[in-house]
């Protein structure tokens, strides 16, 4: 609705629960934009008073009796659930996506679901879309996005230095997944996931953007809701907030999961609660990666590869999975012989079953069934324990990242003979940038490979020890192989 006096015009959208959106424009310059709450007489002042220093000449006697003919008409509709608070989204119909398709796509998505090289052929068309090298983290990621279809998704956070291509990778296998599989958040606010309509991320892939690099008290409380989800599959708010009569009422706000979430960090330390709900992956920042994709750019730019095919194909091929629980028939065996040094082991061997039951997901037409429940094999296993070998070693069994392995080699014969060492000693001939070097020290630092002397102090670098006697962790697989033990 617009009401006119002269060339002035006054347009309230109302947003529920007695709050508009009001506009109060006269056609020449910026209008003056603001939302009230329109049953708060002091909200409807500040308005009228706001209003008349941006329009000085407006009337404004007519200014008053528009706000509250305007305010009436806030009482007089009826209350409306607000978005987020009860709404329920259906889950879209995979399977009249997939017939919509057509029948040429259709086909190739179902002979490479066949194919006892579907694995090889996702990789391969992860690299066609632009991903160079990184086999383990595209295969991983893959993993993580078709795990929303089960009832314990996985989570992934990507670890890396600036520049180490952590979100490039990320987008280019997020985008293989149809629009309704993923939901693209690069920054969720504390209280983002609560309003959304229930259902909006129900066995969605949350992809989320880089990670804050603040780590504070206010951003454990920021990550607090997306814990939950992660952990119990939904989340639930008591708000207490005014009806249309003035009086506080307590509101039960819903939303259902459960989701698989994949953010990116340069931070080499989380908090342990959030870290501890994901699986830590890591970039590949070695020097001959980096030669492989500068000769992959140059490539690119030779001639443009049309993807649009590869991703219908994979568009098809999630759509074509159905949503079926998952047998692991060796589950009990792997629970005797999974390491349980560390308590870290409880939710480790969660995202182990997890990775397993994707896999067996993905392979769901060339494994078999029982009672209707796809039957997981030791190749299921196998994949995951390729693919989460250097994850579940940090976490289990204290070793190394492999980068960070690799500096340790470098640094012992750059300090060797001396007492201590800067963390600018540390960092001089080496290739990595000065942000990295600080992680790995870190990392050494937590597993009292080095220890701080002096913290850094202004613009003075930290003064670190090399401790000798303590030997590098070692950096095998912590993880069974059920087929020799």
């Amino acid at each position: 609705m617009s009401i006119y006096l002269d060339e002035m015009t006054i347009s309230p959208e109302f947003l529920g629960g007695g709050k508009a959106r009001i506009t109060l424009a006269n056609g020449d310059g910026l209008p003056h934009i603001d939302e009230v709450n329109l049953f708060r007489a002091a909200a409807r002042k500040k308005f009228i008073a706001d209003a008349l220093a941006r329009f000085p000449a407006l009337e404004t006697a007519w200014l008053v009796g528009e706000i509250e003919r305007i305010a009436q008409q806030a009482a007089a509709k009826p209350e409306e659930k607000p978005t987020g608070r009860g709404d329920v989204i259906p889950p879209p119909d995979r399977r009249q996506l997939y017939e919509a398709m057509g029948a040429d796509v259709q086909a190739d998505a179902m002979t490479v679901l066949k194919s006892a090289e579907l694995l090889k052929t996702i990789l391969s068309d992860i690299e066609l879309s632009g991903v160079t090298g990184e086999r383990k983290l595209a295969a991983m990621l893959y993993l993580v996005g078709t795990s929303r279809l089960l009832c314990k998704p996985v989570s992934a956070i990507i670890q890396g230095p600036s520049t180490s291509g952590k979100s490039y990778i990320l987008d280019c296998v997020s985008k293989l997944f149809p629009p309704e599989a993923v939901f693209v958040a690069t920054s969720i606010t504390p209280n983002a996931l609560y309003y959304l309509p229930d259902g909006s991320l129900s066995h969605k892939w949350i992809v989320a953007g880089e990670r804050s690099r603040v780590e504070d008290d206010e951003r454990a409380e920021a990550t607090r809701a997306l814990r939950e989800m992660l952990s119990a599959g939904e989340i639930t708010k008591l708000l207490p907030e005014k009806n249309k009569d003035g009086v506080l009422e307590t509101r039960t706000v819903h939303q259902t999961g459960p989701i698989a979430f994949t953010e990116t960090t340069t931070l080499p330390k989380l908090f342990d609660e959030d870290s501890n709900r994901c699986v830590l992956l890591q970039t590949d920042e070695r020097e001959d990666q980096t030669r492989r994709i500068l000769t992959a750019t140059v490539a690119s730019r030779a001639g443009n590869v049309d993807i649009g095919p590869i991703i219908r194909r994979h568009h098809a091929i999630q759509r074509a999975l159905e949503q079926i629980q998952i047998i692991i028939p060796f589950a009990d065996t792997l629970a005797q012989k999974f390491p349980t040094a560390r308590t870290e082991a409880r939710r480790a061997f969660g995202h182990m079953l997890s990775v397993i039951e994707s896999s067996a997901l993905l392979h769901q037409f060339q494994r078999q069934r029982q009672d209707g429940k796809i039957v997981a094999s030791l190749q299921d296993y196998q994949l995951a324990r390729r693919l989460l070998a250097d994850p579940m070693s940090r976490l289990l069994g204290r070793a190394l990242s492999p980068a960070a392995q690799r500096f340790l080699d470098r640094l012992k014969p750059r300090v060797a003979g001396r007492d201590t060492f800067t963390t600018r000693d540390a960092g001089k001939g080496e290739p990595a940038s000065e942000q990295a070097i600080r992680s790995w020290l870190r990392e050494l630092s937590d597993l009292d490979l080095v220890e701080v002397v002096e913290p850094p102090h202004g613009p003075k670098a930290a003064v670190w020890r090399m401790v000798l006697e303590a030997e590098s962790p070692d950096a095998g697989s912590v993880l069974p192989d059920l087929e020799t033990t």
